[in-house]
């Protein structure tokens, strides 16, 4: 959009009445040359507003809460035609350091200019970054060229980062977890081999070294397990006392999202549910960490009250020795002797599902 001053306006009819109908060569000079400037000045402005445009390297983007990421994008001037001032403001609803997502410069020919600032957010959702809006105009000040570019990204703010050490007990043989107890010996994961001893299974012998060797030796594996975990969270606003209701509800999810991601860590299958709005029913299962980070960005509290017991609601669904987290204002209470910081230890304790289910 090319927009000009009404008085600019005004002064170019006049100046263009002058140079038809008065016949005075000094003052039709005058009006022709600032008619001509104007004529040039417009040519200019659509210039630039044809070739100045922007790109962002980053569409995408997720973070956890009081996070700091930097964000940037270009501005391009495609044309022959210098840019004597321009401004450049992403518009986004975060905390920006600074306010240096609004910047001016100035642009040679076909010239590129990077622009970079960082962000942080103070409550987790789905926010969008852009449009980016260019303001210039041409060396006169006669035109302004503003212009609105459609360069838009997404951002997933997660729940703030806690540190969380759930208790870790044997479950199914065979996993990514090391013990040193031989019932879970992994047969698939060899780890050496020792001398014969009395007692010693034939399948265990290694009989290629043994022939080399000249004596027996029996191999040794590493003994490691696999424990499922499943987290419940509990959002029914009426579980919540009223006071400090929204802290305590974000208090949770926040614990939730720490569980998720300590079983990440630990490279161990984790499923979800939760009683709060878009909140389907995940079954154990690795590589789904992103997923359930994401339902806990957007998820939010709901009305009413929990009716049943979410173990015994959910022990027939889940394999066994599955270690079942329900997170709710009890859960809430445990972690409230520390700081929401994240370097700050904290519990939580974990009903595991026997054989017997």
């Amino acid at each position: 959009m090319i927009k000009t001053a009404k008085a600019v306006k005004i002064f170019t009819v006049i100046c263009l009445l002058l140079f038809l109908f008065v016949p005075v060569r000094l003052v039709q000079c005058f009006a022709f040359a600032f008619v001509l400037a104007v004529l040039l000045s417009y040519f200019y402005a659509l210039v630039l507003l044809k070739n100045i445009d922007v790109e962002k390297n980053l569409l995408d983007l997720k973070v956890a809460v009081q996070d700091s990421v930097e964000i940037s994008f270009s501005v391009l001037n495609h044309s022959f035609l210098p840019v004597p001032v321009c401004y450049a403001e992403d518009k986004l609803t975060l905390f920006v350091f600074g306010g240096k997502n609004r910047v001016m410069f100035s642009m040679r020919p076909h010239e590129r200019i990077f622009c970079r600032y960082r962000i942080s957010a103070k409550e987790r959702g789905l926010y969008s970054i852009g449009p980016v809006k260019i303001i210039t105009s041409d060396p006169l000040g006669l035109f302004s060229v503003e212009k609105e570019i459609p360069v838009f990204g997404k951002i997933c703010v997660r729940p703030a980062r806690i540190r969380l050490l759930p208790d870790t007990e044997p479950g199914h043989a065979q996993g990514a977890l090391k013990i040193l107890n031989v019932c879970y010996e992994d047969v698939t994961l060899r780890k050496g081999t020792r001398s014969y001893r009395n007692g010693d299974e034939l399948k265990r012998i290694n009989w290629r070294k043994s022939a080399k060797y000249g004596s027996l030796y029996t191999n040794e594996y590493d003994a490691t397990f696999e424990v499922p975990f499943f987290v419940f969270l509990n959002l029914c606003e009426e579980d919540y006392p009223l006071t400090m209701r929204h802290y305590k509800g974000e208090r949770a999810i926040e614990i939730a999202a720490a569980i998720v991601e300590y079983t990440h860590s630990l490279q161990q299958p984790c499923g979800f549910a939760a009683v709060g709005t878009d909140s389907p029913f995940l079954m154990p299962a690795k590589r789904q960490t992103d997923c359930i980070l994401d339902i806990l960005s957007l998820i939010k509290m709901k009305p009413g009250k929990l009716d049943y017991d979410p173990v015994e609601y959910f022990k027939h669904k889940l394999p066994c020795e599955t270690l079942f987290f329900v997170v709710d204002s009890k859960a809430v209470e445990l972690c409230a002797d520390s700081p929401l910081p994240s370097h700050s230890l904290e519990r939580i304790h974990a009903e595991k599902l026997g054989r017997a289910l």
